[in-house]
């Protein structure tokens, strides 16, 4: 399984880091988000157990941490920015109905993006 290193641009203009994994099974793809200070590395064995079980994964890294944009402004991180990021994410590589899966802070974002977009997703894990 290849890991795909990508970066997008968000609408306020803030680089946003993820990877993909995609096993091409029919499972569902599992869409990774890390907790507070964290990054996609955070993220590192779950993945390993989940590709080896056939899931494709996706992780971001969180705007203003790992490999994403460090805007400077108070204001870029409002709940909504860091929703829009995931659905821009979603949006690029065009899924829908995967697994959320969120820790920590990730948790808080997931349930956010959950709830403002449930037709998105399958399932909600918050860890």
């Amino acid at each position: 399984m290849q890991k795909i290193q990508k970066k997008i641009k968000t609408s306020d203009a803030t680089a946003l880091y993820y990877e993909t994994y995609y096993s091409g099974t029919e499972l569902p793809t599992l869409f990774l988000i890390h907790g507070v200070g964290g990054d996609v590395d955070a993220w590192q064995h779950v993945r390993e157990k989940l590709l080896a079980e056939g899931f494709s994964v996706v992780a971001m890294d969180l705007r203003g941490h790992g490999y994403s944009g460090h805007p400077r402004e108070f204001s870029k991180y409002k709940i909504e920015n860091f929703i829009s990021d995931a659905i821009a994410v979603l949006d690029a590589e065009k899924l829908e109905h995967v697994i959320l899966v969120g820790h920590s802070l990730g948790a808080v974002l997931a349930t956010h993006i959950a709830l403002t977009y449930p037709e998105r997703f399958k399932k909600l894990a918050l860890i």
